[in-house]
């Protein structure tokens, strides 16, 4: 009825921590390292 009330952001947060392992921490830190160097402009795989 109140749907308003539900707080998405609230439940998303909590699963999110509940299924975050290791792996999936890294893979995220890694996603975001990609993000930041196309970013930049600057490809790992093309001049190192």
């Amino acid at each position: 009825m109140e749907r308003g009330h539900f707080n998405w952001g609230r439940v998303f947060q909590t699963e999110h921590k509940a299924a975050r392992s290791e792996r999936e921490r890294r893979a995220i830190a890694l996603d975001f390292q990609v993000a930041a160097q196309r970013g930049a402009g600057t490809q790992p795989n093309e001049k190192n």
